[in-house]
């Protein structure tokens, strides 16, 4: 495998002087610009954050299916469970919302990003490496069974929030899930009178 080689950052430069706002960049102010598109170093910086993040959504309907695969044997062999898995990529990508929120609760669905350190049992000695981070937020799209019993199958699954899975957990039934809103609702009102 061929080594990747390193790249240089793009060279950038002054238009002219900073107390000269002509050249300014309308969105940023006083900022260098590049010499290969004559583009705000900033205005470049967001443009690359916003292709990556469009990345991490084209490729989330494979990385939803590929971690409910795991905790799917995870579960069939370790607890003996017999919930079947007759799901495709396909059905994952159209159940998730095209207006990027959440059904249940109806908050953005965040895609989290960044990097995260991971450790890497690895011989003759342990490693340390990165990988993306895209999980871990209450606004994470998460892969809910709607019938837990029945499994992962067309029909039975939803992308939601992580804060709406976990908030649903094992039940169904509406009436429980009415009570702990009640609940939250009486517990926020009791708080905002202890603050006043």
């Amino acid at each position: 495998m061929a080594k990747k080689k390193h790249v240089v950052p793009d060279e950038t430069y002054w238009p002219g002087d900073i107390r000269d706002k002509s050249w300014y960049c309308p969105r940023h102010g006083c900022y260098q610009r590049r010499k290969v598109d004559d583009k705000c170093v900033v205005c470049y910086w967001e443009e690359q954050e916003a292709a990556r993040i469009e990345h991490l959504w084209a490729s989330l309907a494979r990385d939803l299916w590929r971690r409910a695969k795991n905790r799917w044997r995870h579960d069939h062999f370790k607890f003996k469970t017999n919930e079947p898995f007759i799901l495709a990529v396909e059905d994952i990508e159209r159940e998730i919302p095209p207006d990027r929120k959440c059904p249940a609760l109806g908050i953005p669905l965040v895609i989290v990003g960044g990097m995260e350190p991971v450790f890497r049992r690895t011989r003759p000695y342990p490693t340390w490496s990165w990988r993306l981070r895209r999980w871990g937020g209450d606004a994470s799209p998460a892969l809910d069974k709607f019938e837990p019993n029945k499994g992962y199958v067309p029909g039975n699954i939803a992308v939601i929030s992580s804060l709406a899975n976990r908030i649903k957990s094992n039940t169904t039934d509406p009436e429980v899930l009415r009570k702990i809103a009640n609940w939250m609702e009486r517990f926020k009102d009791k708080q905002g009178k202890l603050k006043a």
